[in-house]
């Protein structure tokens, strides 16, 4: 009997377009023209401490980061017994593994995973907006192995880790298969992207839902969406959560020295995914 593997791990480094992707994945089965922001598909489930408190039988708050990272595979295993096949989980935490090397999102129950990343010179921007902090401060953010958790709060604590080791952390790993998609391919493309994730999660696209989607999730539409119901994963201290949606923003916000530094930490993985020859293009115009 062929083993029962439903889990698609939607992985990103925070603001790089999952809300996107999860935008369209709901839009696309739900089958309407107007999207319900409070009703996106892969919500919160990968953090809920309440799951995993359950599964337990003991309070998650109470373990170690250890212990947690070695509970959440038998976590996810009976998790996937019972759930639809594709299920889909966001996840900003960067890959990593248990205690005996085995990976904390286990490959036995798990399909595939959507990778969308984006041009980390743009993506301190919107985390600058996001967590209200300077864009000097987001750019040390993203350079740190940084552990995002909330103090009581109802989310498990997630290590998002620098950028660099959050997107080539899930590319390299070999036991789930991997779709890259970038932010500015969706934006260039949003069909024939969306397409090529639904085709590799073995879904097989009906061209009118299909456009649909698309259309009922341009980032006007989602904009106007957060404007009439308010979007319940926007930050407390953020005036939208769809801010702008354009990428390349960074060329006329970010200065020489800042580009500098993100280029410096990130290049190696900015130029496996074409981002670098545009930065230092940018660097050389001010020599």
């Amino acid at each position: 009997m062929e083993q029962h593997k439903p889990l698609v791990w939607l992985a990103s480094y925070p603001k790089s377009g999952n809300t996107w992707m999860r935008a369209l994945l709901t839009a696309y089965f739900a089958e309407q023209d107007t999207l319900q922001l409070n009703e996106l598909i892969g919500g919160s489930e990968h953090v809920n401490r309440e799951l995993v408190d359950d599964f337990l039988g003991i309070p998650s708050a109470e373990l170690t980061w250890l212990e947690m990272n070695n509970a959440l595979p038998d976590f996810w295993c009976d998790f996937a017994e019972q759930v639809a096949d594709p299920h889909f989980l966001k996840v900003h935490s960067c890959f990593q593994t248990d205690a005996q090397g085995m990976s904390i999102f286990p490959a036995t129950v798990s399909k595939a995973v959507i990778q969308i990343v984006r041009n980390p010179l743009d993506i301190a921007l919107s985390y600058a907006d996001q967590f209200s902090k300077s864009i000097d401060e987001a750019i040390e953010q993203m350079a740190e192995d940084y552990f995002y958790n909330s103090i009581g709060s109802t989310h498990l604590p997630e290590r998002w880790a620098d950028w660099s080791h959050n997107v080539a952390g899930w590319l390299d790993q070999t036991e789930i298969p991997v779709c890259l998609v970038r932010y500015e391919d969706m934006q260039a493309d949003i069909t024939g992207t969306f397409k090529r994730v639904l085709e590799f999660c073995g879904i097989e696209p009906h061209v009118q839902t299909l456009r649909r989607a698309c259309t009922a999730t341009h980032f006007d539409a989602l904009a106007a969406a957060e404007l009439v119901s308010g979007f319940p994963e926007k930050a407390m201290n953020q005036t939208d959560f769809f801010r702008s949606g354009t990428a390349g923003q960074w060329r006329d916000v970010l200065s020489k020295d800042q580009v500098g530094r993100i280029t410096k930490r990130h290049g190696a993985v900015m130029q496996r995914l074409g981002y670098l020859t545009l930065a230092l293009e940018f660097i050389d115009r001010f020599d």
